[in-house]
């Protein structure tokens, strides 16, 4: 077995890889896997396909956690990630963003949207993770697991995400 980011496995047909299907998570014998599968190995080194920073993948993080199609927008009461994201969006696009305390909903504007791509017309039970960032460096994948937890995670001695979409649920166990 050899993956698109260069590990080799020479095993018997009947060991089991854990592989990612369209039910989830799910053990399979080699010998039924066929091309294109995707499997879990270990973490390797490779070049990354993605063209996105590190602070973009932690705002699509944390829009996909929180945000919302219509209006385009991130919601969060936390103060401290809230002047993250008006940071970012200070520092990426030399605008100050539109925040309402009350609701705690930041508004984004259109030229944000081409760093979003398609997740921006997401809602919570569609929501998935981008290929720029499931094809990013290990760093561009750490931001995006930061800004998710901001949004719906919780960290301890065990990391714990919630979300209403299946697709969301399968890629964040998979990444």
């Amino acid at each position: 077995v050899k993956t698109d980011r260069g590990t080799s496995l020479s095993i018997t047909d009947q060991h089991p890889l854990l592989t990612l299907t369209d039910q989830g998570l799910q053990w399979k014998s080699t010998g039924l896997l066929e091309e294109g599968s995707y499997i879990g190995t270990t973490t390797v080194t490779y070049d990354s396909q993605s063209d996105i920073r590190t602070d973009d993948a932690y705002f699509i993080g944390l829009f996909v956690a929180e945000g919302t199609a219509h209006p385009l927008s991130i919601s969060n009461y936390d103060e401290r990630i809230n002047e993250k994201l008006h940071s970012y969006i200070r520092n990426r696009f030399g605008r100050e963003p539109t925040y309402s305390r009350e609701k705690g909903r930041t508004l984004l504007f259109e030229t944000i949207r081409p760093i979003l791509g398609d997740v921006s017309n997401t809602h919570a039970g569609t929501k998935y993770i981008p290929e720029s960032v499931l094809t990013g460096s290990l760093e561009i994948q750490k931001a995006f697991f930061s800004g998710y937890a901001d949004g719906d995670g919780y960290i301890s001695n065990c990391s714990e995400f919630t979300t209403k979409s299946k697709k969301l649920a399968t890629q964040l166990s998979y990444l």
